[in-house]
């Protein structure tokens, strides 16, 4: 019977006669060399005799100390007594499964995050409390401090100053574990003299139990066991443990390339800066950051500045700690953009909006939209996100997303159809010209950055913002009832006939006017009607009175005049093949950021919102809706105004009529005109009384 060559094998090669159990977390070559000390024999006669090549190639990033064969494993397992897995439990890929991918090339860049290529740090407590045994753990490029002893890792030898695990051990020597053996420099051949100190003596820093450094080597311990990066930024999207090391290089390497040591004092300690600037003084390499070569100061400081950004909340508190690293190098007069701050490759969407959102002050008021930089997960523009939204993006943003909205000098339908237009910018990569052309070419790309930079320098712009971020988002998930890209082109000339008007006026109790009030009405129904700025209808007059009269126009209007009108208007789009859509539509979304947005006083046509918008709002009624019975603008300001609360206001606390008509979004004459209809005597004018 053929019982297969692995078993002929292992009928040939003898169990040993003495057992040696590994400890916990320990590498392979190490138990193997207590093993061959145990035994008294020399390395190379030990490798043969468990089937492993002795070759004098041997590496610490290739062969069986990596990934072992099979076959290799099954002969280790029998002539040792261990079980496979064990084996296979002390072998580096062990740690580089967690990766994620079985796959990565050993000498890839995915691989050295992960590997000191030629050298290998140590604990001196750990060497003297188990008998000189070699952590696995010690070989990964982000290990650098021991937990169990809250210490730093060791480098070097402390006599002959040479890295540990740096070269393959002597084959003709016998392996004794804990000492260091590095040759004596201008010893050659086989009998050469080693060094032979106890590592275990080796000086280490020691670090309070809740120094960041531990904290940071806890979070990576913590993910290399679970293969999954889950605090801190990852809370809301859990990363590979390829990105968290990625993320660790990008950082920590920008830190380090150029490190402001007053920061990392305050990250860290003195103790520990002074211990990184003399490591850095010995080096006998040129210093370039943290790389495989670097001492374990100089990672733990790297990693602890990195894991307290990777460690925050959530990505705006991450952002707030690194803006000193941005500002840092911009100081310094190095190139930090949106477009250059990756600063490593394969690193998280996590840390790349952290990087967004840090950068946003850097950035103009344009590119912080483009870049999403207010919301919660800034990212890279899209290509093809703008013409699709100003689809269903009218050309002046819905008033009651506006209202809070005031700037010095711009009206406010000049804020409106900017935000509009800011609406647009959002995550894409479209110009300001070519998004205002988008909503009609209502406005200019000077116009909008003019509105969009005095609300930038507001204490308040960062509400406004997120505001049209998420309002952006909004239409993008679920887009608008209304296709404002049609409305935009429809044919109006024939829009509200003077009967038509008549009637409207007549049964809502609006006096029609002259021909003037009529053209006011054409061009306040054809801006409800399309989105589009009735100032720039065909019966608008080119004058600022005609223009103020238009702003002011919906403190006249009630609601019977409204109804009437949307009706008419819904018959109105039928006929232009228009169903199904509403006459008009506004977001159920309102603003978080309250008044305080405010940039100025109220403006024309502002007040005039404000004033319709309340009206509907306090009669509970559904967007688009209008309210019950209100015979007039008087009639829908004493929705606003009681007149308990007009005589404290004016009687009692003697404030201006203009102060109250600010405080409640009403014009100085309709307070007048409430206070007439109050019964409540006007003072006659003089010198104001000081509010």
């Amino acid at each position: 019977m053929d019982l297969g060559v692995g078993f002929a094998e292992q009928v040939a090669m003898r169990t040993l006669p003495l057992r040696v159990q590994p400890v916990e977390g320990e590498a392979v070559d190490s138990w193997l060399e207590a093993l061959a000390a145990r035994m008294q024999c020399a390395w190379g006669d030990l490798l043969v005799g468990v089937g492993l090549p002795a070759g004098r190639g041997r590496s610490y990033t290739a062969g069986w100390l990596v990934a072992p064969s099979e076959q290799q494993v099954e002969s280790v397992s029998f002539v040792t007594g261990q079980s496979p897995g064990t084996i296979n439990a002390m072998v580096l890929s062990h740690l580089t499964r967690a990766l994620g991918s079985l796959e990565i090339p050993l000498e890839s860049v995915e691989s050295m995050l992960w590997l000191g290529r030629r050298r290998s740090r140590f604990c001196p407590s750990c060497l003297a409390e188990n008998g000189g045994r070699w952590m696995l753990a010690w070989r990964m490029r982000w290990s650098f401090a021991c937990l169990r002893h809250n210490c730093l890792l060791a480098d070097s030898c402390p006599a002959c100053r040479s890295p540990q695990r740096a070269v393959p051990a002597s084959v003709a020597l016998i392996p004794v574990p804990g000492l260091c053996a590095h040759k004596l420099i201008g010893c050659h051949g086989r009998g050469v003299t080693r060094c032979g100190t106890e590592l275990a003596v080796a000086p280490s820093l020691p670090l309070a139990h809740d120094h960041p450094i531990l904290k940071t080597q806890q979070m990576i311990d913590a993910a290399v066991f679970t293969g999954i990066a889950r605090t801190g930024i990852y809370g809301r999207a859990p990363a590979p443990l390829s990105a968290l090391i990625a993320d660790l290089c990008a950082l920590g390497g920008r830190i380090m390339r150029y490190p402001n040591l007053d920061e990392l004092r305050q990250l860290t300690s003195d103790a520990v800066v002074a211990e990184f600037l003399a490591a850095r003084k010995e080096a006998t390499f040129g210093y370039r950051g943290v790389t495989a070569d670097s001492s374990a100061v100089a990672s733990g400081i790297a990693a602890a500045a990195a894991g307290s950004i990777l460690g925050a909340a959530n990505t705006a508190e991450a952002a707030g700690r690194m803006r000193w690293l941005i500002a840092f190098n911009r100081h310094n007069g190095r190139s930090v953009s949106a477009t250059s701050i990756g600063w490593g490759r394969g690193i998280s969407a996590a840390l790349r909006s952290v990087q967004l959102s840090a950068l946003s002050s850097y950035l103009s008021v344009s590119d912080q939209l483009r870049y999403r930089t207010h919301s919660t997960t800034p990212r890279r523009p899209h290509p093809r996100s703008a013409a699709e939204r100003a689809r269903w993006l009218p050309s002046l943003l819905w008033p009651a997303v506006c209202l809070n909205v005031r700037c010095d000098g711009v009206g406010f339908g000049q804020v409106r159809s900017a935000l509009a237009v800011a609406v647009v910018l959002v995550g894409s990569r479209i110009t300001l010209s070519a998004a205002a052309e988008l909503l009609g070419a209502a406005t200019s790309a000077r116009a909008v950055s003019r509105v969009l930079q005095r609300v930038g320098r507001s204490d308040s712009a960062t509400g406004v913002w997120r505001t049209v971020e998420e309002l952006a988002d909004l239409l993008d998930a679920d887009r608008s009832p209304i296709d404002y890209a049609r409305r935009r082109t429809l044919s109006c000339g024939g829009l509200l006939p003077e009967s038509v008007w008549i009637d409207i006026c007549l049964s809502s109790g609006i006096s029609p006017g002259r021909a003037l009030r009529l053209a006011l009405a054409r061009c306040w129904l054809y801006e409800r009607i399309t989105g589009f700025p009735g100032s720039q209808a065909r019966w608008a007059v080119d004058s600022p009175e005609f223009r103020s009269k238009l702003a002011d126009l919906p403190e006249l209007l009630n609601s019977e005049f409204i109804s009437a009108a949307d009706s008419y208007a819904g018959h109105f789009l039928a006929e232009q093949a228009i169903v199904g859509e509403p006459v008009a539509w506004a977001p159920a979304m309102l603003p978080e950021y309250g008044a305080s947005v405010a940039v100025g006083g109220p403006v024309r046509g502002h007040r005039a919102e404000v004033n319709l918008s309340r009206v509907l709002r306090e009669s509970s009624l559904a967007t688009g809706s209008v309210p019950p019975a209100a015979s007039s603008g008087v009639c829908a300001a004493r929705r606003i105004l009681s007149r308990e609360s007009l005589e404290v206001l004016y009687v009692e606390q003697r404030k201006s009529l203009a102060h109250i008509g600010n405080r409640y979004g009403l014009s100085r004459q309709m307070v007048t005109q409430l206070a007439h209809s109050y019964g409540i005597a006007i003072r006659a004018s003089g010198r104001p009384h000081l509010d």
